[in-house]
């Protein structure tokens, strides 16, 4: 089955219909994986300037390793190659 369907009541008493993808994978990368995996490449500050510019958010939070630290953010990677490929010609000749 490619598509679930959700109906959600609203206080307004009025049904809302919402039709969810479960096709879609997201890949998710945090600000280091989106500097090694995209090229041209860019650095981790190019990165997040990237993110701000973009207004993206992140979808989640990547646990911490063994060692413990803060959880890193993470983002859907597709929305960073799209952000990339239309903004980082702009940010690389800055």
């Amino acid at each position: 089955m490619t598509h679930d369907h959700d109906t959600h009541r609203l206080e307004s008493g009025v049904r809302h219909h919402r039709e969810v993808n479960l096709d879609r994978r997201i890949e998710l990368w945090t600000v280091e994986d989106a500097a090694r995996e995209l090229h041209p490449e860019m650095t981790v500050q190019q990165i997040r300037a990237l993110i701000t510019i973009a207004g993206l958010k992140p979808v989640g939070k990547k646990p911490p390793g063994p060692y413990g630290g803060r959880p890193a953010a993470v983002y859907d990677g597709e929305q960073l190659r799209h952000a990339h490929a239309v903004i980082a010609p702009l940010l690389i000749a800055a």
